[in-house]
């Protein structure tokens, strides 16, 4: 763009200041406007028909050449921009609503499964669609664990989860893997770092995902290693244990 308005001064200061005639134009000239009659316009100026030779206006004759000019640049002043970047859509938010969502886990052992559930503390969810960068936590809280038997939760809680020390896990999402629609169902994987016992540990869970109305409900299957991750194996001589839990967490909230 700016060489072009370069490209168009120096046209306009040559129009302007260009320089007079020749001999030979001027006499040429001459001879045509006595054969016409005196009305012939001069040819030469760049608005022909506004000032006549010998009128004793000639002076004027520059700034009607740069009048010419205003009214062709005019239009290509007005032309829209064509490379205006396109304004990016709006980030949505998703504030997870507990009643809905629900944990759900299930640990493997040689003569039966254990199932149990833990609540949603609290939630929410930052998209950015175009970018696929998340930001937000959910946090569930470890001491609301219950698998049905009174005297096996105790244990899981001062044993195993040490839920005193550890009240809360918590999944800090940072970006999506794919691509989510905005409705309808999507399969997407969502990276993120889950904070569990005390320690850090970087998770992509596959998650699908379904839009409509105004609703994100989401569900996601994943294992976690809680022996690997620095938790007690909870198995004895007669009671072998898997060494890892697997979950299944389904999460609902209102997307705006």
């Amino acid at each position: 763009m700016k060489k072009a308005f370069s490209t168009i001064k120096l046209a306009v200061v040559h129009t302007i200041y260009e320089e007079p005639p020749s001999q030979e134009a001027v006499q040429e000239r001459d001879s045509c406007e006595k054969a016409d009659g005196d009305k012939i316009v001069n040819s030469q100026l760049a608005d022909a028909n506004i000032v006549p030779k010998n009128s004793g206006a000639e002076w004027l004759r520059p700034f009607f050449r740069l009048r010419a000019i205003c009214f062709w640049l005019l239009p290509c002043l007005l032309l829209p921009p064509q490379d205006v970047a396109k304004s990016d859509p709006p980030d949505k938010e998703v504030t997870l609503d507990q009643t809905a969502s629900r944990i759900d886990f299930s640990l493997a052992a040689t003569l039966h499964t254990v199932n149990g559930t833990f609540d949603l503390k609290e939630g929410f969810i930052r998209i950015d669609p175009e970018s696929g960068k998340l930001t937000g936590r959910i946090v569930v809280d470890v001491q609301s664990g219950k698998t049905g038997d009174p005297e096996r939760d105790r244990r899981m809680h001062q044993e195993i989860l040490e839920s005193g020390r550890f009240p809360e896990a918590v999944f800090l999402p940072d970006r999506i893997i794919d691509r989510l629609a905005l409705a309808g169902e999507s399969i997407i994987g969502v990276h993120g770092v889950l904070r569990l016992h005390g320690e850090d540990h970087d998770m992509t869970l596959p998650v699908k995902v379904s839009i409509e109305n105004g609703r994100l409900s989401s569900t996601s299957h994943f294992s976690i290693p809680y022996v690997q991750w620095g938790m007690k194996d909870p198995s004895t001589m007669l009671l072998r244990v898997k060494k890892a839990v697997q979950v299944q967490m389904r999460i609902e909230g209102a997307i705006r």
